[in-house]
């Protein structure tokens, strides 16, 4: 079959460019409010409790999120998510260019940010469908891995940067991503309602989400190895730089070795559709964690050296190729009333371990040592590849379906 051009697609590439702007100024601001509250409080513990708030409160609101898209046009719902957050943030501009802020405003803000961001990207997540045909799912899947990526690489010292020339600029910046994301999906064309019939409580729709997945053997298996996989990956990644530094490696080059980190993940992204179309979905799903686990080892004995951030770095290659898989079969599989739950659920399972990474890795550094704290990531990917093991069966079962 052949496969139609992917940026001539005017919808995909509105939606791609509008939340790609969103995302990056997302995470320029999500550095920003910490920065501000420090300034305005002087407490590093303030700052730290607005910015882990607002991060869980955006990992909670995954919950929901995905019932409220399935039940509303989801473009509407993507429209009002950002008109809040531009409405929101503008005025967190404001106060901070006039004097009158004040750090529990900050929090709220940030917390307004979080929830409109997941609520978009369920919603996002959920137009695929509409926005490409069949034939470019793969590729479409994988720029959106790419901006995902690259925003979270760029944003946040893009919201520094912005910060050191005036504390209001990166508020301003992100809102102009807001207003230019509202105006891009204003221009989309089409029908963006999920088409869903019931009307039940939210809490229903809720329950039916999580449903669907456990009682389909590929989404559980995914949804069980996937915060194992996150897990272990996030708290290598917190391990490194702190490790580095305790052995007094310079800044210089530990920034290096988180640089090398990210491109791991960005190289993937771009080779995965063409990975995802030429590997069997079971055998990406089976070799991320037994290769990261290998490449997890090899770090572990590497440690001090910054060498330690070339296997790590090759972690991130085959990742991006089986959630382009995954996701596209999603798309083409489950019903479309569905599909916000299910990519909104199934994300909030992937990062419910993530938060305490950090946390765990910080605890075995202080009370180890980072051969020990990689020793522990490590048994957690290898429970993820007994998972995928053991359900081998259905990975396989979904070649044939």
């Amino acid at each position: 079959m052949s496969r139609s051009p992917l940026w001539r697609d005017r919808n995909f590439v509105l939606l791609w460019i509008g939340q790609g702007l969103s995302d990056t100024g997302g995470a320029a601001s999500a550095l920003a409010y910490p920065l501000l509250v420090l300034a305005l409080t002087g407490s590093a513990t303030t700052a730290g409790v607005v910015g882990t708030v607002s991060a869980a409160v955006g990992v909670a609101a995954r919950i929901p999120a995905g019932a409220v898209v399935d039940q509303f046009d989801r473009r509407r719902v993507m429209i009002g998510c950002d008109v809040v957050r531009l409405a929101s943030i503008g005025a967190l501009a404001a106060a901070v260019v006039t004097g009158h802020v004040w750090w529990p405003v900050v929090l709220l803000v940030g917390c307004i940010d979080a929830i409109g961001g997941v609520l978009l990207d369920a919603a996002s997540y959920a137009v695929m469908p509409t926005v490409l045909p069949d034939d470019c799912l793969e590729s479409g899947w994988a720029a959106v891995q790419g901006r995902g990526q690259a925003s979270s690489i760029g944003g946040p010292p893009l919201g520094g940067a912005l910060f050191d020339v005036a504390r209001a600029l990166p508020f301003v910046a992100d809102a102009v991503s807001y207003l230019i994301s509202v105006l891009s999906l204003a221009a989309l064309r089409g029908d963006f309602r999920s088409g869903a019939q019931s009307r039940d409580r939210l809490h229903r729709r809720v329950r039916e989400g999580f449903a669907h997945i456990w009682r389909t053997p590929v989404l559980r298996a995914f949804a069980i190895q996937t915060p194992l996989i996150n897990f272990a990956y996030a708290g290598v990644v917190f391990t490194v730089p702190v490790a580095l530094r305790l052995h007094h490696v310079s800044g210089a080059v530990v920034g290096g070795v988180l640089i090398t980190l990210s491109v791991g993940p960005l190289v993937g992204a771009t080779v995965a559709p063409w990975i995802s179309r030429r590997v069997p979905l079971p055998v990406l799903v089976t070799a991320i964690p037994v290769s990261s686990s290998i490449l997890f080892g090899i770090a572990a004995v590497l440690v001090p050296s910054p060498w330690m951030a070339m296997p790590l770095a090759g972690i991130g290659l085959l990742a991006p190729a089986a959630n382009v898989a995954l996701m596209a079969r999603i798309t083409r599989s489950v019903p479309g009333d569905l599909l916000g739950r299910i990519f909104s659920n199934l994300q909030f399972c992937a990062w419910s371990l993530g938060a305490i990474a950090p946390l765990t890795a910080g605890l075995l550094l202080a009370h180890a040592n980072a051969h020990v704290a990689i020793a522990a990531f490590l048994a957690a990917d290898l429970a993820a590849a007994a998972v995928a093991a053991t359900h081998w069966r259905a990975w396989a079962d979904t070649l044939t379906e």
